[in-house]
């Protein structure tokens, strides 16, 4: 369906692609895909307050849940409009219900960006550890893969079919507009922001008599700092936690650091604690550029009375595949008493961005046991172990690439600016497995296919495509090579002359030709 013009689009039926090249309109039912020329608004699905369905009214129905806002994670304050935002940023999401468990896979599908150019922009979808928690379950976090870039405009789109715990969705397709501020804000040369932690740390495992272990998680390299107090003492500042001291501007009996690099665990062991003990540890962080972020996060923590001599470590070998099985080896894993596990023992594995991966009994041998998992999202993932009979939880962090194979489902093409007579547009495809995963610079063979609908055979137009001269039907075999954000672009020049009737087809599909990749872009001169 192409909109040339204003018009409201309702009824029952289905719509695959619609290329909507005027502002003004409204499309009840949400298309498959939606393509806009630039600065184009559009409204898509029923809005909220507008059904005119009917109803009972004794249960919740199909109403839209609702966006409360987006913000920035490290400070709150609103990005919508907002030409401030760090190129690194930490971007919290906020609804009014529940929305990261029932149908967490749907909705991290749900979320895209792009730039002022319409080109994609990869972002990581995730919830914060405790997202079962009442403070965490409404909120959704995105973060860029790279840094964004300095005075470009960039949307976040979120399908109409997000989808509450409680079965609703969203209803209407929204859009967050927001533009990086001109010096960057978060990171080079002008660098003044301090890092952002990650949803759900600091946080605190492993605690025995006289010890605990520090998780944190920042998006800049830098330095955590912290200090263990009385649980009755009075909180210091971010600098006094640097510095090692007290409110009181005295040395902390515990105190200690850690490096921190960007995006990556770092696990800090306090030690010296006393067993059976209240403590508040404090931790505040601080990037290269002495960015020391303004207030510590306060744990509450309380040692164990009891010896724990249980122990436990995981392993793994290097960079994992999408969807690909691998081994999770556990290793020198003792009970609470020291002794190595034999036999079965329930193991449960979770990742922090597919939830859990693995959850049954597994055959310890002295101590060592191997768990066959798999994880589906691309990037770096943590992994928390859970043995039953044993206190800490170890965790490791594993590197995982997209699938080798293309999925035209999830795969797509945009074109800017939409054919035109004499126009040049830019066809972007972005490569995507079956896991929704980018496909970061793998090369793939493809076919580009041309149809040419020539109603004066005297007079041929010429199209140029992918710079090759077109005037009849045509499949051209390319390999491209996909970007840092998956994808690969090339040009169309339409001809300045069209004769009434005349027109061009372009699809992309894979190499078979027959699993098409996007829509065909269409141009017919009236």
């Amino acid at each position: 369906m192409v909109l040339n013009a204003a018009v409201t689009v309702t009824g029952a039926g289905s719509i695959d692609t619609a290329i909507i090249n005027v502002s003004g309109s409204t499309i009840k039912p949400v298309p498959l895909h939606v393509e806009k020329a630039d600065n184009v608004t559009v409204t898509i699905g029923t809005p909220a307050g507008s059904d005119t369905g009917s109803g009972t009214g004794s249960g919740g129905g199909n109403a839209p849940l609702n966006l409360v806002g987006a913000y920035l994670a490290a400070t709150g304050v609103s990005i919508e409009g907002s030409n401030s935002v760090p190129v690194n940023p930490i971007i919290k999401l906020v609804f009014d219900r529940g929305v990261v468990r029932d149908h967490w896979n749907n909705n991290q599908n749900c979320f895209t960006m792009r730039n002022q150019s319409g080109a994609d922009v990869p972002i990581n979808v995730s919830r914060a550890a405790n997202y079962t928690d009442d403070s965490e379950k409404r909120n959704i976090y995105i973060t860029p893969v790279n840094n964004l870039i300095p005075g470009i405009t960039y949307t976040i789109t979120i399908s109409a079919n997000l989808q509450a715990n409680n079965d609703n969705t969203l209803g209407v397709q929204r859009e967050i507009v927001f533009t990086v501020a001109a010096g960057g804000g978060g990171g080079g040369g002008n660098d003044s922001t301090p890092p952002v932690l990650a949803p759900g740390y600091p946080a605190i495992t492993r605690v025995l008599q006289t010890s605990v272990d520090l998780l944190i998680k920042t998006n800049e390299n830098g330095k955590a700092y912290y200090v263990v107090l009385d649980n009755a003492a009075p909180a210091p500042t971010a600098a006094q936690v640097k510095a090692g001291h007290d409110a009181n501007n005295q040395n902390a009996a515990i105190s200690g650091s850690g490096n921190l690099t960007a995006n990556t665990l770092a696990t800090i062991n306090a030690n010296g604690l006393t067993a059976g003990t209240v403590y508040d540890l404090y931790v505040v962080a601080e990037d290269n550029a002495s960015n020391l972020q303004a207030t510590p996060v306060k744990i509450r923590i309380t040692t164990t009375t009891e010896t724990d001599l249980s122990t436990a470590i995981v392993a793994l070998p290097g960079k994992q595949t999408a969807g690909v099985p691998f081994d999770l080896s556990i290793a020198e894993a003792k009970d609470t008493a020291g002794k190595n596990l034999v036999d079965s023992t329930a193991v449960n594995v979770y990742c922090d961005k597919d939830g859990g991966v693995f959850n049954g009994n597994v055959i310890f041998t002295a101590g060592a046991a191997t768990v066959s998992i798999k994880v589906y999202t691309a990037g770096t993932n943590t992994l928390t172990v859970t043995i039953a009979g044993i206190t800490p939880k170890p965790q490791v962090e594993v590197t995982t690439v997209a699938a080798s194979q293309i999925s035209s489902k999830n795969s797509s093409t945009k074109i800017n600016p939409v054919l035109a007579k004499g126009t040049t547009s830019i066809i972007t495809i972005t490569l995507r497995d079956n896991y929704n995963n980018p496909m970061v610079k793998v090369t793939k063979n493809i076919k580009i296919v041309v149809k040419v609908t020539n109603n004066d055979a005297s007079i041929a137009e010429e199209y140029m495509v992918y710079d090759t001269s077109i005037k009849e039907n045509i499949t051209l075999s390319k390999s491209i090579t996909t970007d840092s954000f998956g994808q690969s672009t090339f040009i169309v020049i339409m001809p300045a002359t069209i004769d009434a009737r005349d027109g061009v087809s372009i699809q992309v599909t894979q190499n078979d030709v027959t699993k098409l990749i996007g829509n065909a872009f269409i141009y017919s001169e009236p």
